[in-house]
Parts: structure tokens; sequence; C-alpha cells
């Protein structure tokens, strides 16, 4: 008995190693992956994958119908084309890819292209752009612009992407649009990129009234100011902050600062003169008087004149414009800055003026002064301890993004005919006309 139960442990070890080692049974006859065969540029597909090998002898009209038939597609050939693709020969090999995809692979290397026109039913044809247009199915959609300009957001689509009928709603800030299913989603991508919240800026504005050595100091600071800029004009013996305000806008729309006072100035003398007729029964009466040589003017006509002033009021002081836009980490702002002052009193109004207008650069909550050496004039500052002549305005702005447009990394990227990163893909794709039909049947009727 033991050695009967030896005699089978001995032949289930040899049956064993048997297996294992059998040419016959071998684990290299399962298909494996190689990491350089994995599929990186077909999409991920719902459908079965076939491997699809026809020769020099096949023609065309054979492969399209074979491959049509995996998925129960319906074929039309156009009749211009139809013995073409009867005779025309030729060879095509495809692994690893659903048969909607070879399909389109198919048509597209031999110039040809396809429209569908019922379910599971596609019209074959040669590629081209009157063709395609004979057979395009048209949508239309209208999208709804929460920032970005209407205009803009028009002629951009219509440079890009050429939509054939496109109407603006400006009551709604609405584009309305009339194109094919795939051109309307590259619209619906398109727009989603470029309709961002517009940025939202507050700038602080200071002014300071300095003398001409701490002016001198200071210079044109192109860059943000220093520590020791920031103490000196906090000094109150070298300065003196006179105002201090904050400005909000949005990008590329200006915000004005006015200070000052609205002196009225005689800018014409209007002088007019009347004449008064004589009194009925004078003339005759005085005549004889006159001939004698006695002057009679007060007596009869009579005229006299009446002086008056015309007077305009005038912004006298700061008037300063901004107009920020945002540049990644710094802010852009077109700046234009007006001083004035009246150095003599009414009827003879005498005024200086200094204008500026630049463009300048400043990273955001930094502080950069944007006007040096401005000699204060006249009573520009009624508070000023100040009076003599070399008395200077130094102006400083530092700008701080409150709201900026957020940018995805979608939004950096290209995408390709159907609003996706995906470049291969057809106008409808067969694999998309085939879930359609699909689910068109499984809907209750």
């Amino acid at each position: 008995m033991k050695i009967s139960l030896c005699f089978h442990k001995k032949v289930a070890f040899l049956l064993m190693l048997v297996f294992l080692f059998s040419p016959s049974i071998t684990f290299a006859e399962k298909p494996t992956k190689h990491p350089q065969q994995k599929r990186t540029s077909q999409p991920k597909s719902k459908f079965p994958l076939h491997n699809f090998t026809f020769d020099s002898e096949t023609t065309l009209a054979t492969i399209i119908h074979t491959i049509a038939e995996f998925e129960r597609i319906n074929v039309i050939v156009e009749d211009n084309i139809a013995k073409l693709v009867e005779n025309k020969k030729v060879t095509f090999v495809a692994k690893d890819i659903s048969a909607p995809q070879a399909l389109e692979m198919l048509l597209s290397a031999n110039r040809l292209s396809y429209a569908p026109i019922g379910k599971k039913t596609i019209m074959i044809f040669v590629d081209a752009l009157a063709n395609k247009q004979r057979y395009e199915q048209l949508m239309v959609r209208v999208f709804y612009l929460k920032n970005a300009n209407l205009d803009d957001a028009a002629k951009a689509i219509q440079q890009t992407l050429g939509s054939k009928q496109l109407v603006t709603l400006k009551q709604l800030n609405a584009l309305m649009v009339r194109d094919t299913e795939e051109t309307l989603k590259l619209i619906e991508a398109l727009l989603t990129r470029i309709d961002k919240s517009h940025a939202e800026f507050v700038m602080d504005v200071n002014l300071y009234e300095v003398n001409d050595q701490t002016a001198l100091q200071l210079g044109n600071q192109l860059g943000g100011l220093s520590a020791n800029d920031f103490s000196l004009l906090q000094n109150k013996a070298s300065s003196k902050l006179i105002g201090s305000t904050k400005l909000h806008a949005f990008e590329n729309e200006a915000a004005s600062l006015n200070i000052g006072n609205r002196v009225p100035m005689i800018t014409k003398t209007i002088r007019t003169a009347t004449h008064n007729p004589p009194t009925p029964g004078t003339e005759k009466s005085k005549q004889p008087e006159q001939q004698s040589g006695q002057n009679n003017d007060n007596v009869g006509n009579q005229t006299s004149s009446l002086d008056g002033e015309q007077i305009q009021y005038v912004n006298f002081g700061l008037n300063m414009e901004l107009s920020p836009k945002l540049s990644q980490d710094y802010v852009q702002m077109k700046v234009t800055i007006e001083l004035s002052g009246a150095t003599k009193a009414l009827p003879n109004v005498e005024f200086n003026q200094h204008r500026v207008k630049e463009t300048i650069s400043i990273k955001k909550d930094e502080t950069k002064i944007v006007a040096n050496t401005f000699p204060l004039v006249g009573n520009f500052v009624a508070s000023s301890a100040q009076k003599s002549n070399n008395a200077n305005l130094i102006i400083t702005i530092t700008p701080h993004v409150i709201r900026a447009p957020e940018l995805t990394p979608l939004d950096r990227t290209a995408f390709g005919p159907n609003g996706t990163s995906i470049v291969f893909d057809a106008s409808v794709s067969l694999e998309k006309m085939i879930i359609r039909a699909e689910q068109d049947e499984e809907q209750p009727k």
C-alpha cells in the first residue's frame, strides 16, 4: 500500500512537470502587449477592435462593404464615383482598430468623404468642400456671453471658423449661429476660452508736497520705491501728505480723479447799443430852435449802451485719468495728469498749466512715482504751509488686482475639429452616428 502511494505521488509529480514544460502548452502562445505597441494615437472606443488585412487584389468597394458589415452600416456611393470604387484595387492593413475608425481611415486615404443621411446609413463622395456642403445638416444655437465683447466674439468666430450664418443679439449680449453640429462645438470651445471676466483693480493714489531737495533725491523712479524712499516721503520735515484716495477701475476702462476749485473766468465782454425814437409832436415844435444853432441832442433820438460779461467756470487743480491693463504680474497703465492753478484773480485771471501723458508698467502691489517735480502753482493746495516757489508735487500709485481672469490649463491647449484636443476626427464620426442610432432605437415609441 505504501509502495502504491509513493508510485502515485511520483506519477503526479512527473505529470506536473510535463504540463509546465510541454512545448504544446506554453505561456508564450498567449498574446502579449509590448510597451512600444500600446495604442496612444487612437481615442478610446466602446466598439470591438479588429485586425484588417486586404491585399492589392481587393477592390475598394469590397473593402468598404466588408468593414461596414461589422457594424451593419449601410453604404451608398455617388454615381459619379461608383465605377471608380468598384474597379480600384488597393492594399489596406489596420490592426487593433474598430470598424468605424478603419472605414474613416480607408476613405480618407483614398480622398473620399462621407455624410450621414439616415440611421446607420452614409453617402460616400469625393472629398471636396462643395460636396460636403450639399450633405451638411445645419443646427441653430444661441450662445450667451457674460464678459466678452459681442462684436469681438463675432469677429473671432467668423475669421477663425468661417461660420455660415451668425447674428448678434445686443439686447441679450448673445450670438445666434446656424451651422453644423461639429462647428457649433468648436464655437462653444472657442467662446469658453475667450469669455473671461475682466480684470478689476483698486489703485492707491497719494499726493505729496515736497521741497526741491527731496524731489531731487527721489528723482524719476523707474522701478518700485525702496524703503529709503518711503521713509523720505514719510518724513514730515521734507514732505507732507496732502491727499490720498483709492480709484476703482476695470481693465481698459478709465478712472478719473479731480481735485481743485472751479474759478470764474471772463471769456467775453458783450456791449450793446439801444436807440430811442423821438416822442411824437416834439420834432416839429423844436425845429426852429434847431435852426437857431442850439444843441438838442437830448431831445428826440436818444442812444444808450449796455455792457455785459460772459463768465465761464474753469476747473483748476489736479485732473488725473488712469486706464489699467493686466499683464501677468504687472499692471500696464495709461496715465494722463494735468495740473493747473490760477496766479491772478478776477478780472484778469492768469493760470499755469502742466500736462503729462505716458504709459507705465508697475508690478502689482508695488508703489511707483508717476509724476515728479510738478511745481505747485497758485492756490492749488489751500492748506499748504509752503507758499514758496520751491514746493513740488509728487504723485505715487500702488495698483492692487482684486480680480483677474481665471485661466485653466485647458485654456492654453489647442483644440481640434470636435472642440477637444484630439486632432484627427471626421466631421461626424461613424461611431457617434452608430451610438445615436442605437439610442434612438432604445427610446420607447
